[in-house]
């Protein structure tokens, strides 16, 4: 997962008054206050404090907002892509961090897509990256081809040797009764978890092949 030590550093008051924000009306009344304390400049500083309301989002309960209504979460990601753009040459913990938004909050809005473009602005993903881009998928009904295109890119950068990638893509896989694809997944990587039987018992489960 990611924390808040993987932010830009801001003054140590901005940060703890970003933490504290727990709802969109909040943030939004952080956001003024640090317009209107002059804390958000041109250069480095901006991008700084706009990574750090990035982050800020992914506090923010999906439950406050899916509850409420499907507009409310569109409210969250409309805020935090918003935000995005503010950031002058993203990094890996920024594009991570609006992929994490969208997929938390609306993954029917392809947070994948956010992939794309850090694949083409030449951002390299690390071990964060591609569980949240697996569980957008996960959510996501026909995804399974871009997730096997995932699949070759965590491949291409060694990323797959991590377990929470692994288990995430498992589940990908399991949720598109691609139980073949599972099992041959297992089958390559040696290392494996309790959480990795398990969501491969449960794909097989709804794949109604348990008895494999």
């Amino acid at each position: 997962m990611i924390n808040s030590s993987n932010c830009l550093h801001l003054n140590p008051k901005v940060e703890n008054l970003l933490k504290l924000c727990r709802t969109l009306k909040q943030l939004h009344q952080c956001h003024s206050q640090l317009i209107t304390s002059g804390r958000i400049s041109n250069g480095f500083n901006q991008s700084s404090v706009f990574a750090n309301i990035l982050f800020a989002i992914t506090s923010i309960s999906p439950s406050l907002s899916n509850s409420v209504s499907t507009s409310a979460s569109n409210v969250v990601v409309r805020y935090a892509s918003s935000v995005f753009k503010c950031i002058t040459n993203p990094s890996t913990f920024c594009f991570n961090t609006i992929i994490r938004v969208y997929t938390l909050h609306a993954p029917s809005l392809s947070p994948h897509r956010f992939f794309v473009q850090m694949r083409r602005r030449s951002v390299p993903p690390d071990f964060h990256t591609f569980p949240f881009v697996f569980k957008a998928c996960a959510k996501n009904n026909g995804s399974l081809t871009f997730a096997k295109t995932l699949h070759c890119q965590a491949l291409r950068f060694g990323l797959l040797s991590d377990l929470f990638t692994l288990n995430t893509l498992i589940r990908v896989y399991s949720l598109d009764t691609s139980v073949d694809s599972a099992l041959q997944l297992l089958d390559e990587n040696p290392q494996r978890d309790v959480v990795t039987y398990n969501v491969l018992i449960d794909g097989l489960v709804k794949a109604r092949e348990v008895v494999r």
